[in-house]
């Protein structure tokens, strides 16, 4: 196995900062431009936004991963409600290539810190949930187009045509109806944009004798997804990528929601991709999960799905795509799959990569209240008629520190007595972690369109942790994954960097 020199090492950097350097500047100078009051008079703020467009989900896709199966398989979302698992073991292959890496990890020996040098394959991570195939030209995108985009990149575009087909907005040849165009915005949502492009190249220029510059390596690593979709589709409204780590879409969602009460259009369609899985990024990502201690290096699948578990033991790296379609109640060509009755992103400013319980609390505090307030729903009912969409990752089972801690610490604050019934919903069991891709997004738009449909089960052997110090409804068995009286969906999402996003989405008739 080869190792990549330092000077290859130094050009990966130079690169991607290049690449994330520029998404911040052109993002921010965007959202300044289309945020700009349109006239002298104040903007509108608080319940006047609120009041001003009622905000629906009109289309909506999922890809999920499956090393056999396409990406967007028409039975995605029969595997997705029946808990289907698609993490896999990684070849001998794959874990060669992980080992290679030369990983050194800092452990506690009593007081004192050691080197541990990850040697061995028990060392390592051993299973994913990686991406299957992908065939853009049954959405009619041109071959020489589609060779500019990382894989990433052609998922969230897959998925962006998915869900505004499901919103019956599209022509027969994949493009926005004329009265549509001027008023559709486009955001892009991901973790680690075109990194897999830019470290492909990278790999190929280093091993291989007969490389050749790609001519199109420029549009790979400009994060174009977002405007390759509106080129594809025709749609000239405000367009954006953002990275908000893992709370990318539901971030995005919120976004959505405000450019569209702002009148700068009147639908956006948010998508998100992330590869993190795929054989040129889990070499360097999961190493550096695993450097940090974060990844489950259980040997095998049933050792490591093990969501909300006392026994789980870290996340499984995954990879996804997802598109929902968010408009106006009003003038949207097909019935609306559910409402977004409140959205909210903030950032803890506590670390990179750790979680503030007590901030999350009060802004999960403060999110529920204003929708008690503005929207005359109790913490009761949505609690008794609702799902809460959960962002737990499988982190270590520690008294107070994992991710699933975290969230019970906010969740028994603010609904006390209530959370009995909240049935808490957790998608990571069946797709490992893939990144800012909102599969719980999107699962609440289609389960809440779908009063019979099922919802996921966690896998039926969870051992209940008592760590986590409060009676949580977990979906385990058949008679608890039928909810027809579900009218609410809470969405909680966390990424590196502090972000944290919520999203409440209703049933139409809620």
């Amino acid at each position: 196995m080869w190792l990549l020199e330092p000077t290859v090492l130094a050009f990966i950097g130079t690169v991607c900062g290049v690449v994330i350097a520029a998404s911040v500047v052109v993002t921010s100078v965007v959202l300044a431009r289309r945020l700009a009051p349109l006239s002298s008079s104040a903007p509108l703020t608080g319940e006047a936004l609120v009041a001003k467009a009622d905000i629906v989900v009109s289309g909506v896709s999922v890809g999920l991963p499956g090393s056999k199966v396409d990406v967007f398989s028409e039975s995605n979302w029969e595997a997705l409600v029946h808990g289907e698992c698609r993490i896999e073991p990684i070849e001998a292959r794959g874990v060669e290539a992980l080992l290679a890496r030369n990983v050194v990890q800092i452990k506690k020996d009593g007081e004192a810190l050691k080197k541990v040098r990850v040697r061995e394959a028990s060392q390592t991570v051993a299973v994913s949930a990686r991406l299957g195939s992908l065939d853009l030209d049954k959405y009619g995108v041109p071959k020489a187009l589609a060779k500019t985009m990382g894989r990433a990149t052609q998922v969230a575009v897959a998925a962006g045509l998915e869900a505004l087909r499901d919103a019956e907005l599209l022509d027969e040849a994949w493009r926005l109806r004329d009265e549509y165009q001027d008023s559709t915005g486009v955001i892009y949502a991901t973790s680690f944009p075109a990194l897999d492009a830019a470290v492909g190249e990278v790999s190929r220029f280093a091993t291989d004798e007969d490389y050749a510059f790609d001519r199109k390596f420029l549009f790979k690593v400009l994060v174009l997804a977002n405007a390759q979709l509106a080129q594809l589709v025709g749609a000239r409204g405000p367009n954006l990528q953002t990275n908000a780590a893992c709370a990318g879409t539901t971030q995005a969602i919120g976004l959505a929601c405000d450019l569209i009460r702002a009148n700068r259009c009147d639908r956006v369609v948010v998508v998100s991709g992330d590869d993190a899985s795929g054989e040129t990024l889990m070499p360097w990502l999961g190493n550096g999960f695993n450097a940090l201690g974060a990844a489950s290096i259980a040997p095998t699948v049933d050792l490591a799905v093990r969501p909300f578990d006392q026994r789980r033991n870290g996340m499984i790296l995954g990879a996804a795509a997802c598109g929902v379609v968010v408009g106006r109640k009003r003038g949207e060509a097909a019935r609306p799959r559910c409402r977004v009755l409140e959205t909210r992103f903030v950032n803890s400013a506590y670390h990179g990569a750790a979680m503030d319980k007590h901030h999350i609390a009060r802004e999960m505090e403060f999110f529920v209240a204003s929708v008690e307030k503005r929207h005359q729903i109790s913490r009761a009912t949505l609690a008794k008629h609702g799902m809460y969409l959960s962002h737990e990752t499988g982190t270590h089972a520690t008294p107070s520190s994992s991710c699933a801690a975290n969230e019970v610490h906010a969740l028994k604050l603010v609904f006390g007595d209530h959370l009995k019934h909240l049935v808490v919903i957790n998608t990571k069991a069946i797709t490992g972690h893939p990144m800012a891709v909102g599969v719980e997004d999107a699962l609440a738009a289609f389960a809440l369109s779908n009063p019979e449909c099922r919802l996921p089960p966690l896998p039926p052997d969870t051992v209940p942790d008592p760590n986590l110090q409060a009676t949580l409804k977990l979906p385990l068995k058949d008679v608890d994954i039928h909810r027809r009286d579900l009218r609410f969906a809470l969405r909680f999402a966390a990424g590196f960097g502090s972000h944290v996003a919520f999203a409440l989405y209703a049933a139409i008739d809620a």
